[in-house]
């Protein structure tokens, strides 16, 4: 594989084609009645479906060189010595049967990488050369916080290094919340345009300025507030340190403000959201995915460590069982 490039598919938004329908439907009924509005109303679909192709995520792009990967978009270089594990869904047989195709999730010292199932290069071919390329040992946990070593140390030696698990910040973050609100705010606001132009063409147009004026409004407050819940979003400050350790005592936290360790006893519950919404009623909520209830307080677990938040979860809830 090495000398290789691997590449995956734009994705595209299959429902941008019900959108083409409609736009069709309208210009066909302008033409069949002769009438010039439906026509016009034609600009929401087509530009919502413009807007959605253009800002759709660009295809997948990793070269396999001789020390790593590197990967073009976002820009980011992993050593194989990094790469910790290798795994695939548990559907695919290592014997060589079922599909050829399939995705892939690497884990390494600073976070995971999901390789998609439709790339140009069988899956069971990347799966093998990355296993083979493995460092099951994994680096020295030089990420770990400072402030908390001494627990870190303390835990192992009770329990044993196999027992105690640490999760540090890891190099990347996905965008901040609120990209999909953005994007369908900046089609409102190019409608609204697109019509008022319209309305400029003649008197018998003048209808759509005050639906295009509406729309261009609408679009602008509403980029704005998405704009801004994509800022608060943001992790906590300085969330480059972060660390989190987990053993069968309780887990010892180091995260923007909250610093401290918590006993399995004192945790009351535990809520995780996969896929939480955009809209919260606290800050809190509205950044993790993964909350911990203490008395009288909710404790984030912000989605910024090197392994997925649902690892993480289970991980809480295996120990928090037992204890």
């Amino acid at each position: 594989m090495i000398g290789h490039t691997i590449r995956g598919p734009r994705p595209f938004p299959s429902w941008t084609i019900l959108w083409l329908l409609i736009a069709l439907i309208l210009v066909g009924a302008a033409i069949a009645t002769r009438n010039p509005h439906p026509a016009i109303g034609a600009a929401m679909p087509i530009i919502f479906t413009l807007v959605w192709l253009f800002a759709r995520p660009v295809r997948f792009h990793v070269d396999f060189t001789e020390s790593g990967l590197e990967l073009k978009d976002p820009r980011f270089f992993l050593p194989y010595g990094d790469i910790e594990s290798v795994s695939a869904p548990p559907g695919v047989v290592e014997d060589g049967s079922g599909s050829e195709f399939f995705p892939i999730q690497v884990e390494h010292a600073r976070g995971f990488l999901s390789i998609p199932r439709d790339i140009d290069v069988p899956s069971r071919e990347v799966l093998q050369f990355l296993s083979a390329m493995t460092n099951p040992e994994g680096p020295a946990p030089e990420y770990i916080h400072p402030s908390l070593q001494d627990y870190y140390l303390r835990q192992q030696a009770t329990f044993g290094a196999d027992k105690v698990w640490s999760f540090w910040a890891r190099a990347m973050l996905a965008p901040g919340k609120g990209r999909r609100g953005r994007i369908n705010s900046l089609a409102f606001f190019l409608t609204g345009l697109a019509w008022l132009l319209a309305a400029a063409l003649g008197k018998k147009y003048e209808p759509w300025a005050g639906i295009g004026l509406s729309f261009m409004l609408m679009g602008g407050f509403f980029w704005f507030l998405f704009w801004l819940i994509g800022r608060r979003s943001q992790p906590a400050r300085n969330w480059q340190h972060s660390c989190l350790i987990i053993s069968p005592l309780g887990l010892a936290l180091v995260q923007g403000d909250l610093k401290g360790q918590l006993k399995w006893g004192e945790l009351r519950d535990v809520k995780f959201f996969k896929t939480p919404a955009a809209f919260r009623l606290s800050a809190s909520q509205m950044q993790g995915g993964l909350i911990l209830h203490v008395e009288g307080a909710a404790i984030p677990i912000l989605d910024l460590y090197h392994r997925p938040l649902q690892q993480i979860h289970a991980c809480i809830t295996e120990y928090w069982h037992k204890g």
